[in-house]
C-alpha cells in the first residue's frame, strides 16, 4: 500500500503511450490506404476490362452483318478465333442472331447451358455487363447489339477478371510491404525520439523526487531548448527560490529562537532589577518611614516633631518618585495618557541625554489617536531603533518622522552614523545583538500587519522605514476618548 505523500510509480510510461499511438496510427492509415487502393484499383481495372471488351465486341459487331448477309460464317468464325488469340484474358466470343441462335462461337456449335440467357440486352441498350462465376474464376460478360439494334442480334464477349485480381493482389502486397517498412522505420525513429524525450523527463522526475525527499541541492540541469528544457529551467529556478526561502525561514527561525532567549533573559534581568529597586530603594524608604513614625510617636517636643515629620515627608516623596521612575521604565504613562507624539518627544529627550546626540522628531497628521496596538508597536520600534543608533552608529544626529498618509502610518528613523552592509547583516547574521534588535523590530511590525525595510551603506548612515495600515480614524478617536475617560 502506498504511503501518504509518497510518489506514485509510473504505470503507463509516456514512451509506451507515444509508441502505441504511433503504431496504431500507422496501422489505421495503412489499412485505410490499402482498402481504398484496392477498391479504386479494382474498380478502375473492371472499367478498363469493360471498355476493352466493349470495344472488341463493337468491332466484331460492325463486321458481322456483312458476313451474315452473304452467309460467310466461316470467315466470321475465324474473326472470333483471331480476336480470342490476340486477347489473352478473353475467354469466349459468340454471336446470336435475332432468334437467339448461335451464328458463330468460340465454343463451337453449342454454348454452355444457360450462358445465352444470363446477359440479355433490352431494347435500346447500347451495352450491358454481367459478372458470371465460373470454375476458372469471375468472368465479365459484355453484350453489344449489332448495328441494327438488339433485335438484329447480339455480340457477347467474356473476359476473365483473374489477371486484374492478380494485379490488384500484387499491388496490395507491394503497398503492404511499403507500409510495413514505413512502420518499422518510423518505429525506430519514434523510439529514438521517445528515448531522447523520456531521458530528460526521467531525469526531471528523479530530481523532483529527490527534491521532494528533502535534497534541496538537486537541480535538473537540462540545456535543451525545447519545452522539456524550458520546464527544466523553470524547475531549477523554482528550486533556487524554494531553497532561498527555506534558508531564509531557517535563518529567521534561528533568529527567533535567539530573540526569544534574549527576551526571556531580558525579562528576568528586568525583574531582578525591579526587585532590587523595590527592595533596596523603596523597601528601605518604607522601612525608614515605619521607624521614623514609631520614633515620632515618642516625641513630646513640638519643634522636634515637626522636623522629623518633614524628614518623613521627604522620604515618602522620594519613594513616590522611585515608584514613578520604575513605572516609566516598564511602560511610559504618557503613551497611554497623551498618545504617540508626546511619548516619542519624551523618548527623544531621554535618548539625547543618554547618548549625547540630538534626536529630532517630526509628526505629521497625528491629530487623532491611533489604535493602541499600533501606537505601542511604533513606539517600541522607534525606541529600539534609536537605542541601536546610540549603541552602534557613532552618529552625531538622528531624525524620526512619523506621518499618517491616508490608510497607513509611515515611520522613518534616520541617522548620519557609520552605516553598515545591510545585505551582509541580514544575510549572514553578523553582529548578533544588533541583528536581533532589527529582527525584533521586524517582528513587531509584522504583528500589526506592517512592513519594515532597512537601508544602509558603510559611511552613509542608516534609514529604517516602517509602514503600518491603520483604520480610517474612527477607532483612533474612540481610543483617545477611552483614554481621556480613563484619565
Amino acid at each position: 500500500m502506498r504511503q501518504p505523500g509518497a510518489p506514485e510509480s509510473v504505470r503507463y510510461p509516456i514512451g509506451l503511450k507515444i509508441m502505441s499511438s504511433f503504431v496504431l496510427l500507422v496501422v489505421l492509415l495503412g489499412g485505410a490506404l490499402t482498402f481504398e487502393a484496392r477498391r479504386s484499383l479494382g474498380g478502375n481495372l473492371s472499367r478498363q476490362i469493360d471498355l476493352r471488351a466493349g470495344a472488341l465486341a463493337e468491332s466484331i459487331a460492325a463486321q458481322t452483318p456483312d458476313h451474315m448477309n452473304i452467309g460467310d460464317y466461316y470467315t466470321l468464325y475465324q474473326l472470333l478465333l483471331t480476336s480470342l488469340e490476340h486477347n489473352e484474358d478473353v475467354r469466349y466470343i459468340f454471336i446470336l442472331n435475332a432468334d437467339g441462335d448461335v451464328v458463330a462461337s468460340t465454343f463451337g456449335s453449342t454454348l454452355p447451358p444457360g450462358l445465352a440467357e444470363v446477359n440479355s440486352l433490352r431494347p435500346g441498350e447500347a451495352r450491358r455487363v454481367t459478372v458470371i462465376a465460373t470454375p476458372e474464376g469471375m468472368v465479365r460478360d459484355v453484350a453489344v447489339p449489332l448495328p441494327g439494334g438488339a433485335g438484329e442480334g447480339v455480340v457477347r464477349v467474356g473476359v476473365s477478371e483473374t489477371a486484374a485480381r492478380q494485379a490488384v493482389a500484387a499491388t496490395t502486397r507491394r503497398l503492404l510491404l511499403v507500409i510495413s517498412l514505413v512502420l518499422v522505420a518510423g518505429t525506430i525513429a519514434a523510439f529514438g525520439l521517445i528515448h531522447a524525450l523520456t531521458r530528460s523527463l526521467q531525469r526531471l522526475v528523479k530530481v523532483t523526487r529527490a527534491f521532494a525527499a528533502g535534497d534541496l541541492s538537486r537541480r535538473a540541469g537540462l540545456v535543451s531548448r525545447d519545452e522539456i528544457g524550458v520546464l527544466g529551467v523553470a524547475f531549477d529556478q523554482m528550486a533556487d527560490n524554494i531553497q532561498r526561502l527555506v534558508e531564509e525561514l531557517q535563518r529567521k527561525e534561528s533568529a527567533r529562537l535567539q530573540l526569544l532567549r534574549k527576551v526571556i533573559s531580558a525579562q528576568e534581568e528586568e525583574r531582578k532589577r525591579v526587585a532590587r529597586e523595590l527592595h533596596d530603594e523603596i523597601g528601605q524608604c518604607f522601612t525608614s518611614l515605619a521607624v521614623g513614625l514609631r520614633a515620632l510617636e515618642q516625641l513630646e517636643d513640638a519643634a522636634e516633631m515637626r522636623r522629623r515629620a518633614g524628614e518623613l515627608r521627604a522620604l515618602a516623596a522620594a519613594a513616590v518618585e522611585d515608584v514613578q521612575h520604575l513605572s516609566r521604565l516598564l511602560r511610559p504613562s504618557v503613551l497611554d495618557d497623551l498618545g504617540l507624539g508626546p511619548a516619542l518627544e519624551r523618548c527623544a529627550r531621554e535618548m539625547t541625554l543618554r547618548f549625547g546626540f540630538p534626536v529630532r522628531v517630526s509628526l505629521v497628521g497625528l491629530e487623532e489617536r491611533l489604535p493602541m496596538e499600533v501606537e505601542t508597536a511604533l513606539y517600541r520600534i522607534i525606541q529600539e531603533g534609536l537605542t541601536n543608533v546610540g549603541r552602534h552608529a557613532r552618529a552625531t544626529e538622528a531624525r524620526v518622522l512619523v506621518e499618517r498618509r491616508g490608510g497607513e502610518v509611515v515611520a522613518v528613523i534616520e541617522d548620519d552614523g557609520r552605516g553598515f552592509d545591510a545585505r551582509a547583516l541580514l544575510g549572514e547574521g553578523q553582529e548578533a545583538d544588533r541583528y536581533l534588535g532589527i529582527f525584533g523590530m521586524q517582528e513587531r511590525a509584522t504583528l500589526i500587519g506592517g512592513t519594515l525595510t532597512l537601508e544602509s551603506e558603510p559611511g552613509r548612515g542608516t534609514r529604517i522605514t516602517v509602514r503600518v495600515p491603520v483604520p480610517a480614524g474612527r477607532e483612533g478617536r474612540r481610543h483617545g476618548q477611552d483614554q481621556a475617560a480613563a484619565g
